[in-house]
């Protein structure tokens, strides 16, 4: 009959591998998603070690504990290694029903539970919102703030008014009406140089602005070619990575579970040829 009392080395080997779980959960994380339900009982035994699970899961060898001892180092390996948390390409069970929403769940659940004790932006200056603003930006802010109507468009500077009625025989006056009509005058002039010049050069103008446009367009579409390109080939580097890891993880699980079995039949008779030794020891006090 199986006892809670266990030798020296496999108490320090899971004294170990607790301080390692406790120290290290992120690594434990990848390797208990990976094997099977055996694996999770064996860290439950390996870790707890109960009365109950002692009778229901067979320990491994007792002298050694060489199931604990690679598990201990797989897992000190891991940890100095990057942790993939997921393997999409052989995890099965994302798309089943309920899943999804399973996880949405526990991701709100955390967000609801979750209160900051650090500010994360304390490091940043305070924000100033009006950095950029000029004297016609505030001053617009404020007509929107106070609701007020937009000014129409004044054509006061177009016009060409003749002096008022009080100072129809000024020189003065008439002189700046003459100024203003010279600079209309000239204001059209101005206007009809720019349409000419437009009406000669702007097509050709305009023909070089289309095939700027139309050079960088051509690079943005090479340089997104080359990003899609990048991304297949990380995405079949990533899909044939994890298809080989894939096939390991499966082998040393099976390997595993049949070092377990092994070790539980040796358990077994081991159980079996002592319980033989205590009942022919027994036997032989009898006869004597």
């Amino acid at each position: 009959m199986l006892t809670d009392s266990q030798p020296t080395t496999t108490n320090n080997s899971r004294c170990v591998l607790l301080l390692y779980l406790v120290l290290c959960p992120a690594a434990v994380s990848r390797a208990v998603s990976c094997c099977c339900i055996s694996c999770c009982v064996l860290l439950l035994y390996l870790v707890l070690c109960p009365a109950a699970v002692s009778r229901a899961v067979p320990r491994p060898v007792s002298c050694c504990c060489a199931s604990c001892c690679v598990l201990l180092l797989c897992l000190v390996k891991m940890s100095h290694d990057v942790i993939v948390d997921a393997l999409p390409y052989i995890d099965t069970g994302y798309d089943e029903p309920g899943v999804r929403e399973a996880a949405i769940a526990m991701v709100e659940d955390e967000k609801k539970r979750y209160r900051p004790t650090k500010n994360y932006l304390e490091h940043l200056p305070q924000l100033n919102l009006n950095a950029f603003e000029t004297e016609v930006m505030r001053c617009e802010f404020e007509r929107v703030a106070a609701r007020q109507p937009m000014d129409t468009l004044s054509m006061k500077r177009y016009e060409l008014p003749p002096p008022p009625p009080g100072k129809m025989t000024d020189v003065a006056a008439w002189g700046e009406c003459v100024d203003n009509s010279m600079a209309q005058l000239e204001h059209q002039a101005t206007r009809i140089t720019n349409l000419d010049l437009m009406n000669e050069f702007g097509s050709e103008a305009w023909k070089a602005h289309n095939n700027i446009l139309q050079h960088m367009l051509t690079r943005s579409q090479a340089q997104l070619q080359e990003y899609k390109k990048e991304i297949q080939e990380l995405n079949w580097s990533r899909k044939s990575m994890q298809t080989k890891a894939g096939e390991e993880l499966r082998h040393l699980e099976t390997s595993w579970v049949s070092l377990v079995s092994r070790n539980y039949e040796i358990e077994q008779a081991c159980v079996l040829l002592e319980a033989e030794i205590a009942k022919s020891e027994r036997e032989k006090e009898i006869q004597e």
